[in-house]
């Protein structure tokens, strides 16, 4: 056979063919999941559309059949693992975290003697296996590294260089001999999902001859330890041969392997060991030879996979790993060898080219979180764990690198990774710090990223079998792009600039006020209506936001998936009470705001989502779905959200008394009524782009840079998106004003209505602001800018923090106010604003 069509020589053929959907896309977040093949897909639903498969419970041919997929799957999951039926069980679960939990409920703990031990550096899922030894009166012991400057490689291949913490402690009384314990269980992972630190396997026997005790250098007597092994991340990319190192249990998902099936995965058991885990009281249908209703009587099964897996199976999951295995194995040549080698060279290379990055002042750009120094593919997988740091040693908060990602259309993943631990140890955190921090309401996936300048979590790219040396390329591109800073003139000007923000009490002088624009946006994430006048109805703007494209499943499409949606021109018609839609190309559909008034039409109703938000909304109709599918080039449904069906907001007012009955109303929109810029603050960044010389036009699928001209002022605020643009602030003013009122203009007749905002916080902003609000197209701007704006000097005297600790990440503010229901108030452009600041 040619060599040039052999795994992975053959990868560009490979991404084309099993791949398309990664067309324009660099996916670095296969720790997280790896993704699945075209053939793969094919052949199940081939499988599923030629045979006749149910449920293995049953006796019928059907079933006889199914139950034999199963039986053959198992083997196959076993010989995987260059083991047998002989060697290992294997019990299906819905993931490893399910493995993990049913380990823990089932594990023989002996009350008082019995002790769970695991490193820091573990997923939270086999942390969580502490709780249920605790239900059993089993202790629990955290080994953490002994040295305070982090461990190397070789001290992390030593079990000696921890020490234990004990984070649960269960004595018997009276009773003696405390250290000379049975059933107990010693878990870690065979690759750290943080960082991908391979943790050495021979530790699997190190702990079962001589205990955990003994490792760590204490002279006690030799308990009876088992060893969980937690080979979820590692066996995404690594072999594992539990022929040579046999773990008495492991746990793995397998759409970490193979991204299809989700929701199945394993607890592999030792034949050995499976007297270790009687442990489990619950029984469910299958799992039992037989019981008594009447009676307190049940007889378990005698194979363990039956005793252990209650219920039915997921079965077509099941039959769907056999697929799995089949197409990943055509790839590769059933070689995980070649997939460490070729993932691991390419992780290398990016650990190289990374550290390589640096400041104009030669400073580095990239802080690397890791024990090994990607030297060996035995001791480092193919994760990078690491943060962004400015010229100035500063660090970038990992959400805004996240969403600037987005915009080029790459993949990774920001955080702790479920993995508290690593994330504590590596970064430098100190546990009470993060315990305040965590009672102060920061949870694990919020947006917080930076505490007091420092970051809580980390950036993590890993790269999965069809990864490619383009992938690599690109996202160093991406680096060098948005974070090498080749010009520190802005940065250390900045403590001459002023800046305001929510958190300022000083009342600048304010020149005259006023109201510049009003935008509405009819059918969310689509583009704006500029008017001169407009009504205000209880949930904002009557009308903004009030439809949305729905896909087929129901699911709401935003501008940062869909970019085409940028396409659509909404325009309502209040004399003839319709909402147009039109794109160039495509012509204009046209539908009643009246939702009810369709003739011959009978209401279509679904449930969607926005901001977690359930939203009841009723299907616009044929004609509007029909010309929306073809200009998405997809199936999708304009839908409408009734005025009177309530949703509310989650931002409360700041001048709103805590005993006010119910907080404010939305129509679809995702954070509050109204969100407000001026106008100056806008020329203001606009004024900084031209500074460093930034292209609007810098497209961000491997294209450098065109230099065609600026980012005009009106631009900005389109990609802003806002309801309401200010005119006659100083820069960034808005941001102190506790209540902003719109007053009727006394120079002209019928001069509207007078209404009051009440401000209610400030908006993160996310790679949204990137897509072009008139072609859909990503650019890097203007989120680039904005995340090197310093922070408000005033802010910075007031809290004495340095401004290294700050960055922007917000421009706009959001507004609410009331309206009764059925309310009618006009407000008008060029109407004076009155503020009041906090």
């Amino acid at each position: 056979m040619d060599p040039d069509n052999l795994y992975p020589d053959n990868l560009r053929c490979i991404r084309e063919l099993e791949f398309p959907s990664l067309k324009d896309h660099v996916f670095l977040d296969h720790t997280g999941c790896t993704l699945y093949t075209t053939s793969q897909i094919n052949q199940y639903a081939k499988d599923l559309q030629n045979n006749v498969y149910a449920n293995p419970h049953s006796s019928n041919q059907s079933s006889n059949l199914m139950s034999d997929v199963v039986h053959q799957v198992r083997c196959a999951v076993l010989a995987h693992f260059n083991v047998t039926p002989n060697e290992y069980h294997v019990v299906f679960t819905s993931g490893a975290t399910d493995a993990l939990k049913l380990l823990g409920k089932s594990f023989c703990w002996t009350k008082g003697k019995s002790k769970f031990v695991y490193l820091e550096d573990n997923h939270t899922s086999v942390v969580g296996i502490r709780e249920a030894a605790a239900e059993h009166g089993a202790s629990s012991v955290c080994l953490y590294s002994k040295y305070s400057n982090g461990l190397t490689s070789e001290l992390s291949s030593l079990l000696s260089s921890y020490k234990p913490a004990i984070v649960k402690e269960y004595l018997e009384e009276n009773e003696e001999n405390f250290e000379n314990e049975i059933h107990s269980l010693f878990a870690y992972p065979a690759q750290s999902n943080f960082s991908g630190y391979k943790y050495p396997l021979s530790w699997i026997d190190e702990v079962k001859s001589k205990g955990v005790c003994q490792c760590l250098g204490n002279e006690t007597l030799k308990p009876n330890w088992s060893v969980l092994l937690d080979a979820a991340s590692f066996v995404a990319t690594s072999q594992l041969d539990l022929s040579k190192h046999t773990p008495d249990f492991v746990c793995l998902s397998f759409y970490k392997m193979f991204g299809f099936p989700t929701g199945l995965g394993a607890l592999l058991v030792r034949c050995i060991s499976e007297d270790q885990v009687n442990g489990k009281k619950y029984f469910g249908g299958g799992a039992a030879d037989g019981y008594l209703a009447r009676q307190d009587y049940y007889k378990p099964r005698r194979q363990l996979h039956a005793r252990l897996e209650d219920g039915t199976l997921p079965f077509l999951n099941i039959l769907a790993l056999k697929h799995s295995f089949d197409a990943v194995y055509k790839i590769t040549g059933q070689s995980m060898i070649k997939v460490q080698l070729h993932t691991f060279t390419l992780i290398q290379m990016l650990y190289k080219q990374m550290m390589a990055l640096k400041h104009i002042n030669g400073s580095s750009v990239i802080k690397v979180y890791c024990h090994s120094k990607f030297i060996d593919s035995a001791t480092q997988g193919a994760i990078i764990a690491f943060n962004i740091m400015r010229a100035d040693g500063s660090f970038v908060g990992f959400h805004h690198v996240l969403h600037l990602a987005a915009s080029f259309n790459i993949h990774m993943r920001g955080g702790c990774f479920c993995n508290v631990g690593a994330c504590m140890s590596m970064l430098g955190l100190d546990p009470q710090d993060l315990k305040q921090t965590f009672e102060a309401g920061h949870a694990c996936g919020d947006h917080i990223d930076l505490v007091k300048g420092y970051p809580v979590g980390a950036l993590r790219v890993s790269l999965g079998y069809m990864t490619t040396k383009d992938d690599i390329d690109q996202f160093l591109h991406f680096l060098h792009e948005c974070f090498m800073e080749v010009d520190t003139t802005i940065v250390d000007d900045a403590d001459q600039e002023i800046f305001y923000d929510a958190l300022t009490n000083v009342h600048p002088r304010q020149p005259q006020v006023f109201l510049k624009d009003i935008f509405l946006y009819p059918v969310k994430s689509c583009r704006a209506m500029r008017v001169s006048k407009w009504d205000i109805c209880e949930t904002g703007l009557k009308y903004d936001r009030s439809w949305m494209v729905v896909n087929d499943h129901g699911v709401s499409l935003t501008l940062k998936r869909e970019h085409r949606l940028a396409l659509i021109q909404p325009h309502i018609d209040l004399e003839k009470s319709t909402l147009s839609l039109h794109v160039d190309g495509f012509g204009s559909v046209v539908v009643p705001l009246l939702i009810d008034s369709v003739p011959n039409q009978t209401l279509s109703v679904c449930q969607t989502k926005v901001c977690g938000d359930r939203v009841t909304v009723f299907n616009c109709g044929d004609e509007a779905k029909l010309w929306l599918s073809e200009v998405l080039q997809r199936p999708v449904s304009l839908v409408f959200k009734r005025p009177e069906i309530q949703r509310f907001s989650k931002k409360r007012s700041t001048s709103t008394s805590s005993s006010e009955e119910q907080p404010p109303t939305l129509a679809l929109t995702n954070e509050a009524q109204y969100l407000m810029v001026s106008q100056s603050t806008a020329e203001y960044l606009q004024q900084i782009m031209v500074e460093l010389q930034v292209s609007p036009d810098c497209l961000l699928a491997g294209e450098g840079p065109s230099h065609s001209g600026e980012m005009t002022v009106d631009t900005i605020i389109s990609r802003f998106r806002s309801n309401f643009v200010i005119g006659g602030a100083e820069p960034f003013t808005e941001e102190s004003w506790s209540e902003a009122t719109i007053n009727r203009n006394t120079n002209e007749p019928n001069n509207g209505g007078r209404v009051k905002l009440h401000f209610a916080g400030l908006c993160n902003r996310c790679s949204m602001v990137c897509i072009d609000a008139n072609t859909g197209k990503p650019t890097v701007e203007p989120l680039r800018t904005l995340g090197t704006l310093p922070p408000p000097k005033r802010l910075l005297e007031l809290t004495n923090r340095d401004n290294k600790s700050l960055r922007r990440s917000h421009f706009g503010v959001y507004f609410h106010t009331r309206v009764a229901f059925g309310s009618k108030i006009t407000i008008k452009t060029g109407s004076p604003v009155t503020v009041n600041f906090h």
